[in-house]
Parts: C-alpha cells; structure tokens; sequence
C-alpha cells in the first residue's frame, strides 16, 4: 500500500506582502489557503489587502476567513465573536464570488465553544497553530500544522525530540529553513500531512525570502505527492490514511513471554496487528539489536539498557522490588534514540510498568499514553515485603505507592483487569472513574484445548501412569514460590502413604528433580502435556494481584481446581461451580474428595469450559481496539 502524502501551506493576515508570497508559489506550482482578516485592527488599512486585490488573489489560490478584525475569540463574549467569525466569511465571499470553507483563529486561540461556532457558521475546516503535526485531521475544525516559518523557543522540546535528542542535529534544527526540510524529508520517508503556514510581515521584518523561497523549491515538484489546499484536505478519503501506530513499552519480552503481564500483551497484540500497527519494545537483556517480526503490523525490539542492568544487581542481591530499581534509573536513563524515533512516529503508547510512565511523559508530553496496569502493584509488593524489616518496607512502600500514584495520574488512559482491581486503583489514589477502563485478562482456548502426550520424557512418563496427578504450574514469581513451599509443607505431606497420588510441580518456579511423593519438571517449553495427563490442579496462591492468569488457562484445559480466595482474584466463578474455592486448611481434604468423586471433577470441567468461552484474546482484543479508538480521536 503506498504512503499517501500531503502537501498544504497556509498564509495568515491578508497583508499585500502577501501577494509576494503568491508569486512565489505561483512560481514553484504550489497551491496555498490564504486566511484573511478585512479589518484587521493590527494593521494601517493601507497596509491590508484591498478588494480587488483579494478577488484577483482568489482566482489561484484559496481564501479562508480569519475574522474581520483579528479579535482574540476567547477573550470577547460569544455573540460578538460569532459575529466576527460569520461576517468576515460572509464579507469575503461577496469579494470573490465562491464559497469560503476554511477558517483560522487568530492567535491560534480557540476552544470548544469558539470551535462550535466556527461549524455554526458553516466552516469546515480550523487551522489552528498547533505545530508538530503530521497526521490526518481526525477533526478538520481542530487542523494542526507541521511547522511555522519562524523559531519558537516554545517548541525547543518538540525540536529536541524531532532531533532524535542528538545535540548537533537539535542545533542544526534550530533554524527553520533546516527543520522546514527534514520535516518534509520525515513525511516523504514515512507518510501524513505537511503543513506550512506563517505571516508575511515576519519574513519580511527578518529578511527571511530567501530562506523561505529555498523551502518552496525543496518541497515543490515531487511525484506521488498531493499538493493540496486546506479544504482540500478533506477531499482525500481516510481510507487512504495509514493505520493507527501502537508502540507497546515494556521491561520484558512480548513475543516469547513467560509471565501474566508479558502473555496478555503478546496475545492482545496478535488481534490488534489487524487494525493497527503494533510495534513493541522490550527494555531487556537480549540482543540489543535483535528484531522479531510476527507479521506484517507487529514487531517486536529489543534494548539494552546498561544502567537499568547495572542497577539490577542490588535488586538481586538484596531482593528489593524491581519497581524499586528499575523507576530510580529512569531519573538518569536517557530514551534510546531508536525507541524515541518510533515514539515520535506512534499515534498511542501503551507502556506496561507504572515506573515507564513518567520517564516517557518527560520526553514526550503531547503524545497519548496508555498504562496497562496489570497489578495493583503496591498491594503486591505490601504482600511480597510482609517478612521484611519494618522500616525498610515502609520507605520501599511510600515509594512505590508514589510511583504508581504519578504513573496513573500522568496516563490518558488506565486498563485495569478487574473490577476489583479498578476499584481498588480509585480508592488508593482517588482518580477519576472514567479514566479506568476494564479490558480483562484472557486465554487462547484453542491453544490450551490441544496437547501431545509424547512430548513427556520417557521417565515421567513412566512414573505417573496409573497414578493421579495433582499439578501446580509457576513462573519464578514470589507469590508461586510461596505456593510451592505450601504444598510441599502442608498438602504433599498429607498424602505421602498414598502411592497412587503424585504431586507434579511444572515451570521454572523451582528446579529441584524430586522431594518424596513431589516431582518438579523445571522450565518448560510447553505446559499443555503436563496439563493433560493431570486430574486435579491446585492454585495455594496467598499473596499476588491482578489477574491470575494459570486460573483461565487450567479451565481451558478442563482440569479441577482448588484454589484460594486469592488465587480467584478478578475472576466472577463461583465455589463449587466452576472450581473449588477454600482456605489452605481445607485443601487436602477437597484434593481427597475430587480424587474419590469422579462425577463431580465432571461437574467443574464441564462449567468451567463454558465460563472460559467468555474470556477469548480475540473479543477481549476488540474491547481495547474501542479504547484505541476513542483515545485517538
């Protein structure tokens, strides 16, 4: 599909220098929007353009209105700022004989109301003067621009960011002619609109022709570009436009997860490459060079950040919360270049750590950021630092409660997993319900319902036929940890004399062989065949937040869970409906009551599979797709 480019230049005031202007881009084949203010109030009256000189002006070029007296609308009562708006159109189109359709507020000043009269007026189109831009108007009455022929110390931190924060090239930037070409160059290279606009009188006071004549001839003549007016614009069909950009932000990988956080954004991602394009940056270990491409819309890099690594090491060896570490780094981690350029050209960033947020907002504060908040992260921590020294938890917590605090404050947009989790977001930190939305978490059923006996080695294999098998599934996360040690201390032992119950551990949780009636198969590649040969699976979860995601993946499979309260967080399933809810105390009795009633292991299987059906990646996809949506309008 080829890039559709833009090219649209806009002349504000309706001075008679202006008609110097037109003669340049008569000259380089331009077309332009001329926005004129009869009796602007700035200028002598023999200064402005006369009558004859606008109709002649008209013949080659568009003419917007720009009020007839060049008022600031926002600062004036509404009557009278309808009047200037509805005056100066009606007062121009008498001149030149044709309808006028776009409109330029003046001083760029606007807002909804003045925008709102605008349309009353029949415009179709507010330029605004809104720098930076270079996409498809999403509302034509709001239309922002690429760049104003004059240096703005305003726009020194967009100028930076365009600049790839490389300190020569910000330099080079500085100047307009330069920043007016790269501008054009970033279009050419990756498609949108190119807008320039600016007043006479500045390049007249600066002596600034020359430069802005070398612009015009940089960006005129080129094939496969629309050289179009401001109405015109509207003329292009958006099916033309190219698809949103998405760039997920994340510490770990996506394309080949291995925990809850990481398996949701792969699995959403997978749908959502459909309708836009989806790039995801991992801040990991890996090769810092390494690309990953799913498909067409979807790739995934990754970066090597050496002070988040270096800083790690202490998170290691004194076991603090990565949180912790990793937020302190980005007060002097600097955004790679690479993963700014892709920002830069992103539509929406959906970052899935709370301690990215404010570290992206820094650099890019226009941008729409989207926070994937799949844990109530100062629940989990509160739970993971119960055992620590008292003071030590109370400053990491303070701290990370703060984080999270920002993180959700500085988002557009918080997704939340659960109900429970949303309400427990607003109780915290006091936001505003209607910035959470609830995209839950899912499960690809048709992955979990397929799985191959022989991928088992020959010795487990051997040990478990004729035997019933109780599994446990885990990640090397603490709250997993805490569930290994409850079964091998409390649960396992109850059926040590019981030689037809074996208990089977499976992922990187732990990498022991085997303890008495316990068998730990270490990490994985593949789950399903473990899954498959188990009757009974349990999930001593006491500690953990967000969504637990082994809960819908077990039910995909069939198999009968015993779980906590905690261990069924986020999920509406009911106790002994779709499993088996009840305190650790019970929970070798309930293991011995499944393994004897056969017909009630049935019942769970039976209602958990139709529970599951509700929780697909594809529809859940859909839900965040409407976020996307709306957040980019």
């Amino acid at each position: 599909m080829k890039k559709e480019i833009i090219v649209t230049i806009s002349w504000d005031d309706g001075r008679k220098l202006d008609l110097k202007f037109a003669d340049l881009l008569k000259k380089y084949g331009l077309k332009g929007t001329f926005y004129i203010s009869p009796r602007n109030r700035e200028w002598d009256k023999g200064e402005l353009l006369s009558n004859e000189e606008t109709y002649q002006l008209s013949r080659d070029f568009e003419i917007g209105c720009h009020t007839m007296t060049h008022q600031r609308l926002t600062k004036i009562r509404e009557d009278k700022a309808y009047r200037e708006i509805l005056d100066s159109k009606l007062f121009l189109e008498k001149i030149i004989k044709k309808d006028i359709k776009s409109f330029s507020y003046p001083y760029g000043d606007y807002n909804n109301k003045i925008r709102n009269l605008v349309k009353k007026a029949g415009l179709i189109v507010g330029r605004t003067s809104k720098r930076h831009s270079f996409k498809y108007p999403l509302d034509p009455l709001v239309l922002e621009t690429t760049l104003h022929t004059y240096n703005h110390v305003l726009d020194l931190v967009k100028i930076l960011q365009f600049s790839e924060f490389n300190p020569v090239e910000f330099y080079k930037n500085l100047d307009w002619e330069y920043l007016a070409k790269r501008m054009f160059d970033y279009v050419l290279e990756g498609g949108g609109i190119y807008h320039l606009w600016g007043h006479s009188q500045e390049i007249d006071t600066r002596g600034h022709w020359s430069k802005l004549e070398n612009v015009l001839i940089y960006i005129a003549g080129r094939k496969n570009i629309r050289y179009l007016t401001n109405a015109e614009i509207l003329m292009v069909p958006k099916k033309k436009t190219m698809k949103k950009r998405v760039i997920n932000i994340a510490m770990a990988p996506m394309i080949t997860p291995n925990y809850g956080a990481a398996i949701r954004t792969y699995n959403l991602n997978k749908y959502l490459e459909k309708e836009f394009v989806v790039s995801a940056f991992s801040l990991s270990l890996r090769n810092p060079f390494l690309k990953m491409k799913m498909s067409k819309n979807y790739v995934e890099k990754y970066f090597f950040l050496l002070l988040f690594s270096l800083l790690a090491i202490p998170f290691w060896l004194f076991n603090l919360p990565y949180i912790f570490i990793t937020s302190f780094a980005t007060k002097f981690q600097k955004i790679p270049k690479r993963l700014a350029e892709e920002i830069l050209k992103s539509d929406i960033i959906q970052i899935e750590q709370p301690y990215l947020v404010k570290w992206v907002r820094k650099y890019f504060g226009n941008k729409k950021i989207i926070l994937d908040q799949y844990d109530v992260e100062y629940d989990l921590e509160k739970d993971n630092l119960k055992n620590s020294n008292f003071i030590l938890r109370k400053i990491i917590l303070h701290y990370i409660k703060n984080i999270e605090r920002v993180a959700l404050k500085y988002a557009d947009v918080v997704l939340a997993v659960s109900n429970s989790n949303k309400e427990r977001f607003i109780d915290l930190y006091k936001i505003k319900e209607n910035k959470i939305k609830i995209i839950p978490c899912g499960v690809d059923i048709s992955f979990f319902s397929e799985s191959k006996f022989k991928d088992l080695s020959q010795k487990l294999r051997e040990k478990i036929i004729g035997k019933k098998v109780v599994v446990f599934v885990g990640s090397q996360h603490k709250p997993n940890k805490e569930a290994v040690k409850i079964i091998k201390d409390k649960i396992a032992p109850y059926f040590e004399k019981e030689t037809e119950i074996i208990f089977l551990v499976v992922g990187s949780v732990s990498n022991k062989k085997k303890e008495k009636n316990i068998y730990y198969t270490g990490k994985v590649k593949d789950i399903r065949p473990f899954l498959k040969i188990s009757n009974i699976a349990l999930n001593p979860m006491i500690s953990g937040s967000g969504v637990n995601l082994k809960m819908l993946e077990l039910m995909s499979v069939g198999i009968p869970i015993i779980t906590t309260q905690k261990g069924a967080r986020g999920l509406n399933v009911k106790n002994n409906q779709e499993v088996i809810i009840c305190p650790l105390s019970d929970f070798s009795k309930k293991v011995e009551f499944l393994i004897k009633d056969n017909e009630f292991r049935k019942k769970l299987t039976k209602n958990s599979r139709i529970f599951i059906k509700k929780y697909s990646w594809e529809s859940i996809a859909g839900e965040l797709a409407n976020v996307y949506r709306k957040i980019g309008n």
